[in-house]
């Protein structure tokens, strides 16, 4: 691999600095789309064919028509995504004699406004959220590279709180704002009608407050109140318990379950299609895949859906019962109370994918009411944007992406991506600098 530095790298050929794997570009880029196809049946295969085959397994048609078209779509959508910006570069780079870092930009413009395209629209929604997503991180960091603006301390604890403080008052007045984060939300919360909202109200006087004594109340009435005060009480904590719960064994299942099907899946390949000699028997495998699935990982996110399931639902009931009634303000509260369930297991992924979806709902909830405009294609346009800002930074700036997207990307590419590091390190020395004392890792050297 030649050595790129700041001197050369402005006029070496696309091979050293793009695609230093292959020597011709047109090769380099039909590879890249051939293994990115594979790897994106593999995720897409089970992620449409599990559904389908719950809801319409008695129906063969079904998958002729729509499951395997979709599979297709998608794989070809997401194998596209990695590879055309490569020869938008390559292009520009032989029509200017020089390379520069803003042919990446437009390389990841042409990328975004292809791609969108050909996945299917009902998609365009949830794939505009995840790139918005990732864009705004990514936009911070080169802010903060450059001197704009400096970090703040656990700011994707904060981020987390303002994002659950708005989704818990969208989950209960404004749900169908919400978009598909409601079926997350319902799975964890419970149902919103399962919420202490009005049980601690007289059924058959909804004005009379169970907790509070009204005016010429005969102490046979009290007591009455007062019984059933606390049974509605009783139910309510019972109800609250139970969900916390279930959502730290959910927590297990989700994390640790997964982690081991998809392990154990990969040792069943290697036992059975593997041909050199195995290192652990099939026994002590399977033991080790079990320590690493249900390890400190899997207990450090299951307490924290405790924490935030437990937060939520035990602040509600606490204020229904301490004022008596039911507000927007306590859904609010309580929402922000469940958020600082990220201080004791913070995670960026989490925190920014929420607060993606409770802007979407404001966003959603504006246009409803009439207070922002919905601009025609709109979605095309975010997505064609997004994934412009985000391949210049693959290409020029990998140090400011999220290191599981980097990492993703270099997986889809079948291992490509990492060998923009070193255009990119000659490119701005300084920064790249910068990003290692902040954390980059660069996947060369690993």
């Amino acid at each position: 691999m030649p050595v790129i530095t700041p001197e050369n790298v402005w006029t070496s050929s696309c091979k050293d600095v793009l695609h230093p794997h292959d020597a011709t570009c047109f090769n380099a880029y039909r590879d890249c789309w051939i293994d990115a196809f594979k790897f994106a049946l593999k995720m897409h295969t089970p992620m449409y064919l599990l559904p389908a085959f719950i809801s319409h397994r008695k129906d063969p048609k079904y998958f002729l028509t729509r499951t395997f078209p979709a599979i297709l779509r998608s794989s070809v959508f997401l194998a596209t995504l990695p590879t055309a910006t490569g020869p938008v570069q390559c292009g520009l780079r032989n029509a200017r004699g020089k390379h520069h870092p803003l042919h990446a930009l437009a390389g990841g413009l042409f990328t975004g406004l292809v791609c969108i395209l050909i996945e299917h629209p009902s998609r365009r929604n949830e794939l505009v959220v995840y790139t918005m997503n990732q864009l705004a991180e990514t936009l911070f960091k080169m802010g903060v590279i450059r001197g704009w603006w400096k970090p703040v301390p656990k700011a994707n604890c904060f981020i987390f709180v303002i994002a659950m403080s708005i989704l818990s008052y969208q989950y209960h007045y404004q749900r169908k704002n919400l978009g598909n984060i409601r079926s997350i939300l319902k799975f964890f919360l419970g149902d919103r009608d399962d919420h202490p909202q009005l049980t601690l109200r007289s059924r058959e006087n909804e004005g009379t407050v169970l907790g509070v004594s009204p005016e010429g109340e005969t102490e046979e009435e009290a007591k009455k109140r007062k019984q059933k005060f606390m049974l509605t009480v009783k139910k309510e904590l019972t109800i609250a318990f139970k969900s916390t719960v279930r959502a730290f064994f959910m927590g297990i299942a989700i994390r640790g379950g997964f982690g081991f099907l998809v392990s154990f899946v990969g040792l069943l390949r290697k036992t059975f299609f593997s041909k050199g000699p195995q290192k652990l028997s099939f026994a002590q495998s399977i033991y080790k895949i079990c320590l690493n699935s249900f390890g400190r990982s899997t207990v450090q996110f299951s307490l924290f859906l405790f924490l935030m399931v437990g937060g939520w639902r035990f602040t509600l009931l606490a204020l229904r019962i301490l004022t008596g009634t039911s507000t927007r303000l306590h859904t609010l509260i309580a929402g922000a109370v469940s958020g600082l369930s990220m201080f004791y297991s913070p995670s960026t992924e989490i925190a920014m994918y929420f607060a993606s979806k409770a802007f979407e709902g404001v966003f959603r909830t504006g246009v409803e009411k009439g207070l922002i405009k919905s601009i025609p294609n709109g979605d095309v346009a975010l997505f064609t944007l997004g994934c412009g800002v985000l391949f210049y930074a693959c290409v020029a700036e990998p140090w400011n992406l999220r290191p599981s997207y980097h990492k993703f990307l270099i997986n889809v590419s079948g291992g490509r991506a990492k060998y923009y590091v070193p255009g990119a390190k000659a490119y701005f020395p300084e920064w790249y600098q910068k990003g290692v004392e902040n954390g980059f890792r660069n996947p060369l050297k690993e």
